[in-house]
């Protein structure tokens, strides 16, 4: 059975639905969402349950973040496309973050033992003379 959504009263553009048999306190759970219409386009989008801590108002102050993010023409419109965004900046991150020492164990020896010829066992032995050892401890 599709259950309606329901408009919120004090908020325009939030709705929720409430859930057959999860309780959250004395009444049962609800489910928040938000809808807007920006340039002819229909936006929507479902936020998280009133058990994981959304209020109504703090639902519409995301719908209002989501509405500028739109006019503005940057930034995430929906919980999605935020969620992507994260995920695409700690990927870059972790990018980032490789050492070359780390780079040249895992991915420059194994690969040039399989392209070039058995000088690379130079290469390692001058890496670690030179830069896998600390020159100077003073």
């Amino acid at each position: 059975m599709i259950m309606k959504w329901t408009k919120s009263k004090r908020f325009t553009g939030i709705r929720w639905q409430q859930h057959k048999t999860r309780k959250h306190g004395v009444r049962y759970d609800r489910k928040l969402g938000y809808r807007f219409m920006f340039m002819g386009k229909q936006y929507e989008g479902f936020l998280g349950w009133e058990s994981e801590g959304w209020t109504e108002e703090k639902a519409y102050l995301q719908r209002q973040a989501y509405i500028d993010n739109a006019k503005n023409g940057h930034g995430p419109t929906s919980l999605k496309e935020a969620q992507h965004e994260s995920r695409k900046l700690s990927a870059a991150d972790q990018r980032r973050d490789i050492s070359f020492e780390d780079y040249f164990n895992t991915r420059y020896i194994p690969e040039s033992s399989t392209r070039k010829k058995p000088l690379f066992l130079i290469e390692d032995v001058f890496y670690h003379l030179t830069i896998g050892m600390p020159m100077y401890k003073g």
